[in-house]
């Protein structure tokens, strides 16, 4: 844990942001610490940074300070080669109700982290109102489109929409088998009633 690190600033700050404007929180973090955050799961030396191929990012949240909590609710990546990785994940703290959505993505090692929305945890239909705008920022604002997506993983206990997932990654897949006819793609969804958040594959697309 990053003993100069103030939680609290970081919470009040996040809140206080225009949404409508790109914010990226691993600049926010740094600003506020007052220099470079340094630390990862794997290397103790490295910067910090929120790269979702080659980062454990629930991980670095926890590096930074345990009150912290990461969920990630959704992920894509290829599998081959490792070149590109997105994922939407819920930011929020054991001292505080808000809870902020932030899109995760990288492409050739080159990443963006970007604060999406703002939530409170003590709102009912939280996980109802996070899906729709996950899969329309997916399929609207990301480099899914370009063919991407080999494995996508989708967390438990969120109302997804599969019918439209599998829509459009049928489109996606039919775009990719113009040049590679061999190519699939699998849906992940974590198991119910699993004290390891393992998955088990809930569509086959090939």
């Amino acid at each position: 844990m990053n003993k100069n690190f103030n939680h609290k600033q970081l919470i009040e700050t996040l809140k206080n942001i225009d949404i409508s404007e790109h914010h990226s929180i691993s600049l926010i973090l740094n600003e506020l610490n007052g220099e470079e955050l340094i630390g990862t799961p794997f290397y103790k030396e490295d910067p910090f940074h929120l790269e979702p191929i080659t980062n454990d990012i629930v991980m670095q949240f926890k590096m930074l300070d345990r009150t912290l909590n990461y969920e990630t609710i959704f992920r894509a990546e290829q599998e081959i080669g490792k070149d590109w990785a997105l994922e939407y994940g819920l930011l929020s703290s054991k001292k505080f109700e808000d809870a902020f959505l932030i899109c995760l993505q990288s492409i050739g090692r080159d990443y963006t982290d970007t604060i999406l929305k703002k939530y409170k945890l003590s709102d009912k239909i939280l996980k109802q109102k996070i899906t729709p705008f996950i899969m329309k920022h997916y399929k609207t604002k990301t480099y899914a489109k370009y063919n991407y997506s080999k494995d996508v993983y989708l967390s438990k206990g969120y109302d997804w929409d599969l019918d439209n997932l599998f829509k459009f990654l049928k489109k996606i897949l039919n775009n990719k088998k113009k040049t590679f006819p061999d190519e699939d793609i699998s849906v992940w969804k974590h198991r119910e009633n699993q004290k390891k958040l393992t998955y088990e594959k809930i569509k086959y697309l090939n």
